[in-house]
Parts: structure tokens; sequence; C-alpha cells
């Protein structure tokens, strides 16, 4: 049984919609053992277009971390966590960040396509964005730091809203040179269930976690991405039926950016 919540975001986060205290008091309650507190970080092609992340809000960020802690700690193991989207595009900016803060768990995102953030493209008329958002999760996955992929096939949550479906499993030459890159480093995937709430596949659906497995996988998160309360760890049981149709008999953990695989 999935106990942990590796992905969620709070008040700081700008689209977040729950105070972290009561995250933490929700997670419990739900007799989570573990949670990943994932406050966005975005990277902006024109730094003039940054007005919110810096580095006082990562500050916070690790203060209210500690404060939870210090206050929760023997109920429940809370990591320092942050989804960094776009760290390709400002690669130094992002490697200074992730050495100067002492992290537990890294998500690299791709959530802006020229700019343009994934939620406000036309999917009737998207052309050449598939491939577009598929090498730049390649470029990602071959040189930043992070722990595992986020939402990797992110474009269909919206496309399916607008009933223009665009899937990452259409272009699986380049998911599976985005997965060889990650097992390479020894980097991970999210199962990112988020879209399941909305009754679709977890971002990724079976036929990508199949290859990952195939190509010899094995470090896997699960996150709700959850930015209120009723939705964190929602709806896991159905993540493990699928996890465990692709094979997998064990999920990750982080901590101090290492994992640790807990038996399914």
């Amino acid at each position: 049984m999935i106990n942990s919540d590796q992905h969620m975001h709070t008040f700081l986060s700008p689209d977040g919609h729950m105070d972290i205290t009561d995250a933490v008091q929700r997670a419990i309650d739900l007799s989570l053992s573990h949670i990943a507190i994932t406050e966005h970080y975005e990277f902006y092609e024109n730094r003039s277009d940054n007005r919110y992340f810096h580095r006082a809000y990562i500050d916070e960020h690790l203060r209210r971390v500690e404060a939870m802690r210090a206050e929760y700690g023997n109920r429940i193991e809370i990591a320092f966590g942050i989804e960094m989207g776009q760290p390709h595009i400002d690669w130094n900016e992002s490697q200074d960040i992730v050495r100067s803060y002492p992290f537990d768990f890294i998500i690299a995102s791709y959530h802006k396509v020229k700019g343009l953030d994934l939620s406000r493209y036309d999917y009737s008329c998207v052309g050449n964005l598939l491939d577009e958002y598929l090498d730049g999760l390649e470029e990602i996955s071959q040189t930043c730091d992070f722990d595992v992929l986020g939402h990797l096939d992110l474009p269909r949550r919206y496309s399916s809203r607008q009933g223009f479906p665009v899937e990452a499993e259409s272009r699986m030459d380049k998911v599976g040179c985005i997965l060889e890159n990650a097992i390479r480093r020894g980097r991970g995937i999210e199962v990112n269930t988020s879209t399941m709430r909305e009754g679709k596949a977890p971002m990724p659906g079976d036929a990508i976690l199949s290859l990952y497995k195939k190509l010899g996988g094995s470090i896997i998160t699960v996150g709700s991405d959850a930015h209120r309360t009723e939705d964190i760890a929602v709806p896991y049981a159905d993540a493990e039926n699928l996890i465990r149709a692709a094979g997998f008999t064990e999920i990750s953990v982080f901590m101090g950016r290492k994992a640790t695989q807990v038996r399914l």
C-alpha cells in the first residue's frame, strides 16, 4: 500500500490553495508516513518575466518545512522538495540553486514551451508542440540535476480537456531516449495522479511505464500534485494497481536526495 505523497504545493506556490499546516495534518490523518513539499520554482526564457521566484522564496519554503518538522516530525517524515520548471533554460542558475540548499527531493518538469504555459495553448492547432516539449525533456534528462522527471506526459492533461489529445505515447522513440537518459544517470520518473482525479490515466500512462520497466528503470515515485488538501494521496489505490500491472513491485521515497525502495 502506497503511504507516501511525493508531490504537493502549498500557498507559497503561486497556484497553491492550502496551508502547509493543513497539508501536513491531512497527510497524518491519512496515515501517510512520508510527504514531500515540492513548491514550484520556474525558470523563464526572458529573465525579466520572473517576478516571483527568487532565493528569499526558497528560504521561506525551507523555514516552513523546518517548522513543520519541529512540530510534527515525530509523526510523519517531511521532505524539503522543489519542482523545477524548465531548469535547462537557465542551467547555471538551476545548478547553483541545487548546490545552495539542502533539498531532499527534486522534481524536474517542463511547464512552459517557448515561454507559454502548456495550460494556455490552443490544442486544436499546436503544430510541433509535442516534439518541442519532448526535445526539452530530453535536454533536461541529459544535463540537469534532479531526482525524478515530473508528469512526463503533461501536454495530455490540458489537450484532453480541449478534446484534442496530444499524447507523448505517440512518440515513443523520443520518450525512450528520455527514459534511457534518466536510467543511465540513476534518475527516475514520477507517476503523477492528478489526471486520475479527472477520470483519465496518470502521467505517464501504462505504455510509458511498461517501456520504462523494459529499459531497466526502477526508480518510481508517486505524487498527487495536490494543490488542495482534499487531493492529497488521491487516487492512490488505482495508481498502485497500474504500477503493479507494469511489472513494478516497489516505489521510491526520497530523503537527502537518496531513494529508499518501499514494497507495494
